[in-house]
């Protein structure tokens, strides 16, 4: 009786412990997914900060090219004096 009350509580424990170990796997599958789209999300926001820079300097050469900008610009700074 004993040895059969036994296996009984073996037999639970063990069908516990591979549900938490199935548990922990699945959990495992969604933090590497989390940790990719983590990175994913940070590699889009470097991307989209350089090319949001790149373009900020682009317009920035062209205007200090363009004579009228100067023309305005000098004028605004001699009307401060």
């Amino acid at each position: 009786m004993r040895l059969e009350k036994e296996s009984e509580q073996l037999v639970q424990w063990k069908t516990k412990v591979d549900d938490l170990m199935l548990y922990m796997a699945h959990m495992e599958d969604k933090i590497k997914l989390e940790q990719e789209a983590r990175q994913k999300l940070a590699e889009a926001y470097d991307k989209s900060l350089n090319c949001g820079f790149n373009v900020l300097t682009s317009q920035t050469q062209t205007l200090q090219t363009n004579p009228l900008i100067h023309e305005v610009v000098l004028t605004k700074f001699d009307s401060h004096r």
